[in-house]
């Protein structure tokens, strides 16, 4: 995915996409940065750890984080999602933030986990 004019590289390197999947592999510039001590932390505490990521629109916290979820993916259960994708930004409660996580964890759990069926009635009503 090389790209041979400038129009090309705007189109690769689009500043409100985070690099993803196969572009993480071929683009990603390695600099400093916590996730490789961060992803040898997660896989092997046992406690619930929180990392918030901080930074100005467009400095690669989203990347960062995919770079990590590669990391880690064999080990842990990753569910990336964009809460932009599911509610409305400009009217949002934190309310709506956890119940969106929740139905992720939901959706992701229950595809690779067969759920008895009292607690598939249970999160489905």
């Amino acid at each position: 995915m090389k790209a041979e004019a400038l129009p090309e590289v705007y189109d690769i390197f689009d500043p409100q996409e985070p690099l993803s999947g196969e572009k993480l592999r071929e683009y990603y510039v390695n600099r400093e940065s916590p996730v490789e001590r961060l992803s040898g932390i997660l896989k092997v505490t046992k406690k619930p750890l929180k990392y918030l990521f901080v930074g100005s629109r467009g400095n690669g916290k989203s990347t960062e984080l995919n770079k990590l979820s590669e990391l880690v993916k064999d080990t842990l259960l990753v569910i990336p999602f964009s809460i932009r994708a599911r509610l409305n930004l400009f009217d949002v409660e934190y309310a709506d933030v956890l119940l969106v996580i929740g139905a992720e964890i939901y959706e992701k759990v229950s595809e690779q986990v067969e759920l008895s069926k009292e607690l598939n009635e249970y999160l489905n009503s």
